[in-house]
């Protein structure tokens, strides 16, 4: 399953449980955590800013690598980061502000604003765009050359991906939409409206929202080759990306939790998903007797990301920013909370995925004749512990390459027999290829694992209903 649903579930509870057992003392964790971060940064796998903040103190903060791939500067707490995904926790914490004005209503339908969409545009409510529930296909970005050309692309969709509210597609057309109503309703630009209401309220000097390089210069992301990404700050079409420090984005989550944007009310709605395995505005929320728990998020785009876990009831939060992406802030925040407990922790390891994935799009046997040639020397360096890594490259190659695909699916059932996703993986794939047979095999498997998983047994059912 291309969310990960299994992992990112399971993976929250552990995370929920451990960070409420025991109370936070780095007094003794200093070494701990420099061994961690440190031997992050000698592997490759960290490039960017870490702070871990708790009671509303900073106890633990530190800038390692380069801000861009000439390596002639360092990176410091005063770098700006893109955020990805979690710039969307911005749009949609701005709806609420205009709700909260009497402004507008989540029940609002598209059909309000002048946008001279289709008559599907009566059906999605303001509510369906914040939790993606709308039916809007992807974004089509090949094809967009400016915000103004994606409206005429939504402008030609005859019909939606499902009716509103009965589905869930986690679609950047949501997001355009509400960035549109909030400029509409407030007669302000996107960027206005957030320096507006809340850079300039929360002291958050050095954020910006699709600001041009010369605004965060030198930052620029890069892969491990040392190759920058392109000039996505003035090059991408559509604007709306926020760009923040790691002090600016702890000022964010502190204010957003203490009260001071939006009311409780309003964030438990930012919070409700469509079901547990996707994502709600605000990334991923745990309440327990109506109090939030914890709240993490997310975000990547192109090399850059960003990750942080903020544990409400131990006040407990942890940052981690990267201009150099290499799938492993969630694995070190992990190892972060356990040193909070006093707990044994694994340094992180190197990526699968970015080690073999070029060899696997060219020669698939190549690939898993390395796979193999790692595993058997290389072990303790690289991270042989998920199907997460070949799972990423099955899908990398499912629509250009259905067979090799299969051959990464079926060895990620072969080393992780027990794991319902790999399985899941698997009979996607077969279904693909139409292998009925094999694909109702192993979607069986998927619910022998999880029998309450619903969209597994329409799956069955659906393939059963060819015979």
């Amino acid at each position: 399953m291309k969310q990960q649903f299994l992992h990112s579930v399971i993976g929250l509870a552990l995370l929920i449980v451990g960070t409420m057992m025991s109370p936070l003392s780095y007094a003794n964790d200093q070494k701990q955590l420099d061994k961690l971060i440190q031997t992050s940064h000698q592997r490759g796998l960290f490039n960017g800013n870490i702070m871990v903040v708790k009671n509303k103190q900073l106890v633990y903060q530190k800038s390692l690598g380069y801000s861009d791939a000439s390596k002639t500067s360092k990176i410091d707490k005063n770098s700006m980061f893109a955020l990805g995904s979690i710039t969307k926790e911005f749009n949609s914490v701005a709806i609420m502000i205009l709700k909260e004005k009497g402004l507008l209503k989540l029940s609002d339908n598209l059909s309000r604003f002048k946008f001279d969409l289709p008559s599907w545009s009566k059906e999605i409510t303001i509510a369906h765009l914040l939790n993606y529930t709308s039916g809007l296909p992807r974004m089509n970005f090949r094809a967009i050359k400016n915000s103004q050309s994606d409206l005429e692309l939504l402008r030609k969709i005859k019909s939606l991906e499902f009716n509103p509210g009965e589905g869930y597609l986690y679609s950047n057309n949501n997001v355009f939409l509400q960035i549109r109503i909030i400029e509409e309703i407030s007669g302000m630009t996107y960027s206005d409206f957030l320096m507006k209401n809340i850079f300039k309220p929360l002291a958050m000097q050095n954020a910006r929202v699709s600001p041009h390089s010369s605004e965060i210069a030198p930052m620029r992301a890069f892969n491990n080759s040392f190759v920058s990404d392109p000039l996505y700050a003035d090059n991408f079409p559509l604007k709306g990306m926020v760009n923040l420090t790691v002090g600016d984005l702890k000022k964010w989550l502190l204010a957003l939790h203490g009260g001071q944007v939006i009311s409780k009310n309003s964030l438990k709605i930012l919070f409700d998903a469509y079901s547990a395995n996707s994502q709600a505005s605000l990334g991923q929320g745990f309440y327990k007797n109506n109090q939030l728990q914890v709240h993490t998020h997310h975000g990547s785009d192109l090399n850059w990301e960003n990750y942080f876990h903020y544990n409400l009831k131990d006040d407990l939060l942890v940052i981690l920013m990267t201009n150099n992406k290499n799938f492993k802030l969630r694995s070190i925040v992990d190892s972060v909370i356990k040193i909070s407990q006093g707990k044994s922790f694994e340094l992180p390891r190197k990526s699968l995925y970015s080690e073999i994935r070029l060899t696997c799009y060219d020669d698939v046997d190549l690939c898993i004749k390395n796979y193999f040639a790692l595993k058997k020397s290389n072990k303790d360096l690289y991270d042989f512990s998920n199907p997460s890594d070949l799972n990423r490259i099955g899908y990398r190659l499912i629509e250009s390459n259905i067979l090799a695909a299969i051959k990464i699916f079926e060895l990620a059932v072969d080393e992780f027999p027990e794991e319902a996703n790999a399985h899941d993986s698997l009979a996607e794939a077969y279904l693909s290829n139409k292998n009925y047979s094999l694909a109702l095999k192993h979607y069986q498997l998927v619910l022998s694992f999880h029998p309450e998983h619903e969209e597994t047994q329409k799956k069955i059912n659906n393939i059963k209903g060819r015979n």
